[in-house]
């Protein structure tokens, strides 16, 4: 994702609205859900950023989903009827599901939902100045977490009814105003 994020932003860009799917570990956090990154967990090991030479390679992320994008994602989902649950996201790499472990380790933490994307984009995009929002259509129940038992067919299966939703709130927030 590095070169198209480059490229994005060599075009002018100064914004990047991201999307996933994602795993739920939060209770009443349902597969079909939309969830609005607030933060989100890296305990990886792995960056994006490791190897490259120069110091703005330390970037600040403190703030890596713009407040106030997620101001506007809010509007926007209440405008299209659309229910928005803010939620931390704790990245696992895959491309293997999470085990039930992992999965309880994630809950201990303080993560709502669980994915194999977003964060090196955000710390790619976030390197390169963009302003940064994120949105995961949940598709199952983690591994071990209220009986779930991934699987890639359950995921793309839900994924596909969520982006109903996520059109909507998409097409409502290219709508909203830029101030907000």
């Amino acid at each position: 994702m590095a070169c198209a994020l480059e490229t994005i932003a060599l075009l002018g860009a100064w914004t990047v609205l991201l999307t996933s799917t994602a795993g739920s570990v939060r209770p009443g956090l349902y597969p079909g859900n939309i969830a609005m990154i607030a933060d989100h967990m890296n305990i990886s090991g792995t960056n994006p950023l490791v190897g490259k030479a120069a110091d703005s390679r330390f970037v600040n992320l403190v703030d890596a989903y713009d407040s106030r994008l997620r101001h506007r994602l809010k509007k926007a989902s209440a405008g299209a009827w659309v229910s928005l649950q803010e939620a931390i996201y704790m990245w696992f790499p895959g491309p293997s599901f999470e085990t039930p472990a992992e999965i309880m380790l994630a809950r201990q933490l303080g993560a709502d939902v669980v994915g194999m994307s977003i964060v090196p984009e955000v710390i790619i995009a976030r390197l390169l100045g963009l302003r940064v929002a994120a949105l995961s259509i949940v598709t199952n129940f983690s591994a071990g977490f209220s009986g779930g038992n991934p699987s890639y067919e359950e995921t793309e299966r839900a994924a596909l009814t969520g982006t109903i939703g996520l059109k909507r709130l998409v097409c409502n927030f290219l709508k909203t105003n830029n101030d907000a």
